[in-house]
């Protein structure tokens, strides 16, 4: 994902909530759930998010999970599920990055 300002996150496990339901994960990846054809999830994240602007984002010290709200009521959950990194933060600058697990 790259934000408007140059931030770079790249996230293996995600889910987005829209109008406080589930609407898309990266398990769905892949899935035909009995569609014609399997779901393109990135694809379908790139739509949902598509000039969307984040209105809050914070980290959960404790998990390592990303949170970020966007206008239209739709959340991006980004999960660290492991203590290896899982997602990846690069800041515009390229100085540096974040990890899930905080390394350095």
């Amino acid at each position: 994902m790259l934000f408007s300002e140059g931030a770079k996150l790249t996230a293996h496990y995600w889910r987005v909530v829209s109008d406080g339901m589930e609407a898309l994960s990266s398990f769905d990846h892949q899935q035909k759930y009995g569609r014609p054809a399997p779901i393109d999830a990135i694809k379908e994240l790139q739509k949902v998010l598509r000039k969307k602007t984040v209105t809050e984002a914070r980290v959960d010290n404790e998990t390592g999970d990303l949170h970020f709200r966007f206008r239209g009521n739709i959340k991006l959950q980004v999960f660290a599920f492991s203590s290896y990194e899982v997602w990846e933060l690069t800041p515009a600058d390229g100085k540096g990055s974040y990890y899930s697990n905080f390394a350095k």
